[in-house]
C-alpha cells in the first residue's frame, strides 16, 4: 500500500502474486483505476505530482501508468535481473531502479528512455533515493556500501563503507536511518531491533515510519519518536 504525495489516492496490490494494482480515492473510497501488471509486483511508487505510478514487475521490467486514465505509458526495459526498488526524482523527470545484480538504471519518464546505467555495487541494491534537487542519487546495497552518483553524467562521486546494510532513509526523517539491527538518529542509537523485528521493508510517509519485520509484524515510528508494535 502506498499513498500519493497529494494524499488523494492510494495504490494497493494485495499480494506479490496479484497481477493488479488498484487505485482508490482516499476521500470517497471509490475504486478509480485497475492497472494490469505481470505478477509478482515488487514495488509501487507515485510521481511527485501524483499523476504517474511506477510498478516493478516480473520479467525485470517497470511500467509507468497514468493515474487519471489508467493507461500504460511506458515499459522500462534494461535490467538483466529482478529489482525491487523504483523511485521518482523530486523534479518528476527521472525514475531510478536498483537491481539484484548491483546496478542502478536511470530513466527519462517523458519518453521512457534509459539514460544511465550505474555500476559499482557487488550485491543486490535494496534502496535508491534522489537528492532534493534531483542532481544526485544515492544507492544502498547488501554489500554494505552506500554510493552517491551524478544523475547527469552517471559518475560515481562518493563511496561510504558502513559495515552494515542501510534499509531506508527519507525526506521526512532526514536524520533518521533504519539499519539492519537498529534505528539511528543524528548518529545516535535510537532503537535496537531484536532478531524477530529486523526490518524486511521500510517506508516513511507523512511523518510516520513503517517497518515490516521477519516475525510478520509491523511497527510504526511517528515523528515524535513513539513506537507502536
Amino acid at each position: 500500500v502506498i499513498f500519493s504525495p497529494d494524499s488523494k489516492l492510494v495504490a494497493l496490490s494485495s499480494d506479490v502474486r496479484d497481477k493488479i494494482v488498484r487505485l482508490w480515492d482516499v476521500i470517497t473510497g471509490a475504486a478509480l483505476q485497475t492497472l494490469k501488471c505481470n505478477p509478482p509486483i515488487f514495488s509501487i511508487e507515485f510521481s511527485p505530482n501524483s499523476k504517474l505510478v511506477a510498478s516493478s514487475e516480473t520479467g525485470n521490467v517497470a511500467r509507468l501508468w497514468d493515474t487519471t486514465t489508467g493507461a500504460a505509458l511506458h515499459m522500462l526495459k534494461g535490467h538483466s535481473d529482478f529489482f525491487y526498488s523504483v523511485v521518482f526524482s523530486p523534479n518528476g523527470n527521472l525514475v531510478a531502479s536498483g537491481s539484484g545484480n548491483g546496478t542502478i538504471l536511470l530513466w527519462d519518464i517523458i519518453i521512457g528512455a534509459l539514460l544511465q546505467t550505474l555500476k559499482g555495487h557487488l550485491n543486490w541494491v535494496i534502496s535508491v533515493a534522489f537528492s532534493p534537487d534531483s542532481k544526485l542519487v544515492a544507492s544502498s546495497s547488501y554489500d554494505n556500501i552506500v554510493r552517491l552518483w551524478d544523475t547527469v553524467t552517471g559518475a560515481a562521486l562518493q563511496t561510504l563503507s558502513l559495515g552494515i546494510t542501510i534499509r531506508d532513509s527519507s525526506e521526512q526523517f532526514r536524520t533518521l536511518f533504519v539499519l539492519e539491527n537498529r534505528v539511528k538518529e543524528e548518529g545516535k542509537n535510537l532503537l535496537w531491533l531484536p532478531p524477530d523485528y529486523r526490518a524486511t521493508f521500510v517506508t516513511v510517509r507523512s511523518g510516520m515510519a513503517v517497518l515490516g519485520h521477519l516475525s510478520g509484524g509491523i511497527s510504526f515510528l511517528d515523528e515524535r519518536r513513539q513506537v507502536t508494535m
